[in-house]
């Protein structure tokens, strides 16, 4: 099929003209129309790129990453003599939140018993290694700031 003939060269559906695509027009009118076209193609790239970049870079925590972290804490939980009430309290907000649970994402069952397990451990960790006077509100208010 023979493409009518046509000196727009800049547009993509006349890539088989005999002319580079990205070739600029000789006449003032249309060359600023092309600039226009190539600054918003430009800046379609850039703001996907920079999209992606972003969206990779987020904090979102992956489930196995976040078991990871989490059996760290325990082993350093576990190292460790006694905890201080904030601390205690810390972790237990921690726990409280759901970046880390297995319910709340898609995991798969070995993952999701380590997660169960470490959260256990930790939990048990707080009770015993707490004291007795800060266990009680260790969950319930915020530590004074």
């Amino acid at each position: 099929m023979n493409q009518p003939k046509s000196d727009k060269s800049y547009f993509m559906i006349n890539a088989g003209h005999p002319r580079a695509v990205f070739a600029p027009p000789a006449d003032p009118r249309e060359r600023r129309i092309w600039n226009r076209w190539l600054n918003g193609a430009f800046a379609a790239i850039g703001i996907v790129a920079l999209a992606t970049s972003l969206w990779a870079m987020s904090g979102s925590v992956r489930p196995l990453e976040a078991v990871v972290r989490l059996e760290r804490l325990a082993a350093k939980v576990e190292r460790t003599g006694s905890i201080h009430p904030n601390t205690a309290h810390e972790i237990a907000r921690l726990i409280a939140l759901h970046w880390h649970d297995c319910d709340w994402g898609a995991c798969s069952t070995e993952l999701q018993a380590r997660n169960h397990a470490v959260l256990f451990h930790l939990k048990t960790l707080i009770a015993t290694k707490t004291p007795l006077d800060g266990l009680a509100d260790a969950g319930s208010e915020p530590p004074p700031q």
